[in-house]
């Protein structure tokens, strides 16, 4: 649903003589290089194709490093293939039109310091070059982005892949949606034989290169090995509450709340794993509220949950625990894919006084509406008396009715999943 939406607006964006560069911006194995060649494959004119991971030196991360400095001249074959493709269009005069395509730009440390004189250069003389980048870092995207690029590029989100795309393209059934989440490139591996090598794919290609490449490679983080293990620790917190102090504990290397809040925020950034705020506190404080964990795509958690303990996938206990990640992944990358400027309104909610929970608050602030959802277990279907309350409490309180997923409640997950999270939004009544 994301994805085609996207397709269409690039498409239209490289047929049209007014020129952006484009940045298609995702989460690693969210399909951009595949997206791409199938902008290629339906393009007409001529286009060039650039992976900047095959300049890259792959393992440049000592485990006891970080912040890698890079060779200043290592945009050098860049500048070159780009001179190349001026020299065909002025050979060919009919050639109206070329694309640059440049895939994992992040692989290029400080890539605007040779892609800004180049494009600017193409405006001044009237090459008729259009540009689409790709890359998987935030964190180094923006602050190139912010820095010198502002107003020649449009960025264009792909995200997590929904379950109605992995359904459409896969066959994907529920069930394994919730377990092994959307990553399209790991379809390949989903059968009982290589269920291992699937869990060592997500870990390496996706956990350990997100780590590793995207944020140690451009941030300067000084305990490493804590970041990589606090990662792997607070995954299995996905869709619970639980203080920073409490994470610590289970960490063995000595670290600080603030130091876990720091790279909480890293994870956001590169689109592995959020903190929520509680809905219940005032604007101002909800950042200092105790975070709910929530992994953005659940086959984060079952890939580690394979390497922990791989009996217990099947127990009632983990699958809620999905169930409960996968609904709050679903609202969350819907969000962030629909907004490049306003951050993603999705809490919980929890009266400390009273004991009561909503699992997750979205709220539209511009429009004033709202919505939340109480997960059901799968187990019962049904609400406990003390979630009814809590729902009871909320409405009360907010003028909105909380929305019970599962079978046995107001919504069932399949509807649920297939539908837009703007679909629930409503005007409070109070």
């Amino acid at each position: 649903m994301y994805q085609r939406d996207a397709y269409h607006k690039v498409m239209s964006m490289l047929q049209e003589d007014h020129y952006l560069m484009i940045y298609l911006r995702g989460p690693r194995a969210s399909g951009k290089t595949s997206f791409i060649k199938e902008v290629m494959r339906n393009l007409k004119c001529s286009y060039t194709y650039l992976p900047a991971k095959d300049h890259y030196e792959s393992g440049r991360i000592p485990s006891s490093s970080s912040f890698v400095h890079r060779d200043r001249s290592e945009g050098k074959w860049l500048i070159e293939a780009w001179y190349k493709v001026r020299e065909k269009i002025e050979q060919n005069p009919l050639n109206k039109k070329h694309v640059i395509f440049i895939d994992d730009v992040q692989c290029l440390i400080d890539f605007s310091r040779y892609i800004k004189p180049l494009w600017d250069q193409d405006r001044r003389f009237n090459y008729p070059i259009h540009v689409v980048l790709t890359g998987s870092t935030p964190l180094l995207i923006q602050k190139n982005l912010t820095d010198s690029m502002v107003g020649r590029v449009l960025p264009i989100s792909l995200h997590h892949w929904s379950y109605g795309e992995m359904s459409k393209a896969f066959g994907v059934s529920l069930d394994d949606y919730l377990l092994y989440g959307g990553y399209p490139g790991g379809q390949a591996y989903l059968n009982s034989e290589r269920i291992r090598e699937w869990s060592d794919w997500v870990e390496q290609s996706i956990i350990q290169e997100s780590l590793d490449q995207d944020i140690l490679a451009h941030l300067r983080v000084d305990k490493p090995q804590l970041m990589r293990d606090f990662f792997r620790y607070s995954v299995r917190f996905s869709s619970q509450v639980a203080s920073l102090r409490k994470m610590m504990q289970g960490l063995d290397d000595v670290g600080n709340p603030q130091t876990l809040k720091r790279y909480l925020g890293y994870f956001e950034k590169s689109q592995l794993m959020v903190g929520l705020a509680n809905y219940d506190l005032p604007l101002s404080k909800r950042s200092s509220s105790l975070p709910k964990y929530l992994a953005l795509n659940t086959a984060l958690i079952t890939a580690l949950q394979i390497k922990r303990h791989r009996s217990t996938l099947e127990s009632p206990d983990f699958r809620f625990q999905l169930l409960g990640s996968a609904v709050g992944a679903h609202l969350y990358n819907y969000y962030n894919y629909k907004s490049d400027i306003f951050p993603t309104d999705l809490y919980y909610w929890r009266d400390s006084k009273k004991g009561y929970e909503v699992d997750y608050v979205l709220e539209d602030a511009g429009e004033g509406t709202l919505a939340a959802f109480q997960v059901l277990d799968s187990s019962t279907c049904q609400l406990t008396t003390h979630q009814r309350k809590a729902l009871e409490a909320f409405e009360k309180r907010y003028g909105v009715a909380p929305i019970a997923l599962g079978e046995g409640g107001d919504v069932t997950l399949e509807k649920f999943f297939l539908s837009l999270p703007a679909t629930w939004l409503r005007q409070p009544s109070v």
